[in-house]
């Protein structure tokens, strides 16, 4: 039960710095008492190792870490040091819907390379995700 009561407590907190970060944009990130909340709490809830409230903690993650992608003109490191997170949760193929606009905005706002790494996981997922969404309209692949 303290976990399920963590696990919310972190979601409510990752939805207000969500809004936080709409609103102001990299002005919020430049409070360092923020960004010394939002980047570790983005590495925690992103990582598939997670515990099994992970899934509840892993969908406002992403609002998140879009919303923090978005606000900046270029990526940050501690978004660069997410990227492995990414790719394990690619291969996973649960989120893949919302994790391949987030690996764009990193090749929009010009760190292309740092997604090298993903190749294989990139190329394995977006495989999946055909053949998923083939499985649903019932046609073969």
């Amino acid at each position: 039960a303290a976990g399920g009561t963590l696990a919310r407590l972190h979601s409510v907190l990752m939805a207000v710095l969500t809004h936080l970060i709409v609103r102001l944009r990299d002005k919020a990130l430049d409070d360092a008492g923020i960004a010394g909340v939002v980047y570790p709490l983005l590495h925690h809830a992103t990582s598939p190792k997670t515990s099994p409230e992970g899934d509840v903690l892993l969908e406002e993650a992403l609002r998140l870490w879009n919303a923090v992608l978005a606000s900046h003109s270029r990526v940050p490191d501690a978004l660069k040091a997410l990227l492995p997170h990414a790719a394990e949760l690619l291969v996973r193929g649960q989120d893949n819907a919302e994790i391949f606009p987030l690996l764009e905005g990193y090749v929009l706002l010009g760190a292309a390379d740092c997604l090298a790494p993903l190749t294989t996981n990139l190329g394995t997922a977006l495989a999946m995700s055909i053949h998923s969404v083939a499985r649903e309209m019932g046609l073969q692949v």
